[in-house]
């Protein structure tokens, strides 16, 4: 297993990213009402991809916070930004890196799979 620092220095501006699939968690059924950042989630289910988020997409800017990426880099714009999540959160093995997501009371409730080509 790579480490956050590892992730940091293998994405460059010019690095090519693909989203492989998304899993999101849904609210408990028996959850009563509150605060919905503390809400129990409970089993992961895929979501299909949204067409902006599919086929692979090109760093166009990172700092030390997280990186941008663009389907078009060509047309100017730094394109959706990407932060790096703590590195308890973060699964890379050099090429693939799954980030999941946590409520503040540690309930996953979205995990995201990309490659890095």
């Amino acid at each position: 297993m790579k480490t956050l620092a590892d992730l940091k220095r293998d994405i460059q501006v010019g690095t090519k990213i693909q989203c492989n699939g998304i899993e999101e968690a849904s609210i408990r059924e028996d959850f009563e009402g509150g605060d919905i950042s503390n809400a129990p989630y409970g089993e992961l289910h895929v979501v299909p991809l949204k067409e902006k988020l599919q086929g692979e997409r090109t760093v166009t800017y990172k700092d030390t916070t997280g990186f941008y990426l663009n389907a078009t880099p060509e047309d100017g714009k730094r394109g959706s930004f990407c932060n790096y999540p703590k590195a308890s959160n973060l699964s890379y093995d050099g090429t693939i890196f799954t980030i999941t997501e946590r409520t503040k009371l540690d309930y996953v409730w979205q995990v995201r799979h990309y490659t890095i080509h």
